[in-house]
């Protein structure tokens, strides 16, 4: 049985001595039918609202309501489905050609009913054949509950959507940031920083080894092209030999990190070409402005010929899925990176295809990692040939 106050309810409270209610602080009313001496407290809290399932909603209208004559059961049949939502799944319609598709979504959105949960399901049925369901901006503020049950309604494990995902670091911690590479549809992932002065950053490169680490071990991040972070200072230039192994990255953005400008040779020998900001992408978009989902777009467009450009290496391109915009934290303030001024200048990495930097010598961070361990180790041996030795080897040696 759920509590009454739960919901806002009135919690009413009996006391059965005398010390319990004869505190001046605690106001007491007396029962006329019963005699019993009680005390109100009304606790009001805000109730929890799957974000997911949440929307407006009003009484379904529609044209030709207010004429004479009975209505049409097509008109019946639009309102009886918008008012039974929680059962429509991706089964339900698989059966339901477009045409009736677009009559049932246009009514769903007329009705303002049409929350995350509904979207998720036409967009994955019926992809982008509407400018409804070809793009989303959904955003949260304060996040309630674990992160990873947030991430959980933006993936897709069968590439239904793609998800821009902008996040603050003010609402993640490290193991949030391990759960990202959870998200399989992610195309673009931006992380603005909120730290305070003197403090290291959640993003380092000791994260970004770990998302390399799944994007090798796991398949993650198969669909990341773009990669923005902001205000992140423990990441240098290090990070770049880990992102060779996100196989469809080939956007890189950062301002007020750990990368300055003189990191431009070491992101060659990396495979990456840098410059302020990529070509393509207007001018207002360059710079940080409180929206982000315009950005994320614009760079999300300039990296799909280049991923084209890497070949087999980055998989294939999706360029008619639909596309969700989601925000996680506060919005960003007003505060703008400049391309061309002092240690907040915007850096963007391209990268290379790697047939022009290494050709079929290209070699991951990891594989170097583990080739240089073994050369150690082979050096090692050399020293010393064997375990054991004789006391007749010593004295020879000496």
């Amino acid at each position: 049985m759920e509590a009454p106050w739960r919901r806002g309810r009135t919690l009413t409270t009996f006391f059965d001595r005398p010390s319990d209610f004869t505190s001046p602080h605690r106001p007491c009313k007396v029962d006329a039918a019963s005699g019993q001496v009680f005390t109100e407290t009304i606790c009001r809290v805000n109730p929890v609202m799957n974000w997911a399932s949440r929307a407006t909603g009003r009484t379904p209208t529609s044209p030709g309501r207010g004429c004479t004559g009975p209505t049409s059961l097509e008109r019946i049949a639009l309102r009886t489905i918008t008012r039974q939502l929680s059962n429509i799944d991706a089964q339900s319609l698989s059966t339901v050609p477009w045409t009736i598709g677009e009559k049932i979504w246009k009514q769903i959105v007329l009705s303002d009913l049409d929350s995350h949960k509904i979207w998720v399901v036409f967009a994955a049925r019926y992809g982008a054949q509407d400018e409804t369901l070809k793009t989303r901006k959904l955003g949260i503020s304060k996040p309630s509950g674990p992160l990873e049950d947030n991430f959980k309604h933006v993936s897709s494990s069968s590439f239904a959507w793609i998800t821009y995902l902008s996040i603050s670091d003010s609402v993640l911690s490290s193991a949030d940031l391990l759960k990202i590479s959870g998200i399989h549809n992610l195309g673009a992932l931006d992380i603005q920083g909120q730290w305070p002065h003197g403090e290291s950053s959640p993003v380092s490169d000791n994260v970004i080894r770990a998302w390399s680490r799944h994007a090798v071990e796991g398949g993650s991040f198969s669909k990341l092209h773009v990669l923005t972070l902001y205000e992140q200072k423990d990441v240098t230039a290090m990070s770049l030999t880990y992102l060779n192994d996100f196989p469809a990255l080939v956007l890189y953005n950062v301002a007020a990190c750990g990368i300055t400008p003189k990191n431009e040779a070491t992101a060659q020998q990396e495979g990456w070409t840098s410059g302020d900001s990529p070509d393509g992408i207007p001018q207002r978009d360059r710079r940080r402005r409180t929206s982000r989902h315009l950005s994320l777009q614009a760079a999300y467009e300039v990296a799909l010929p280049l991923v084209e450009a890497l070949g087999a290496n980055a998989g294939t391109p999706h360029h008619d899925l639909p596309i969700l915009n989601f925000r996680l934290g506060p919005n960003p303030g007003p505060r703008i990176y400049s391309p061309y001024q002092g240690s907040e200048r915007v850096l963007s990495f391209r990268r290379t295809p790697l047939s022009k930097v290494r050709g079929s010598s290209f070699k991951t961070s990891k594989y170097n990692e583990r080739g240089r361990d073994e050369e150690h180790r082979t050096k090692r041996r050399k020293i010393r040939s064997s375990k054991h030795q004789t006391l007749e080897s010593i004295l020879s040696g000496l």
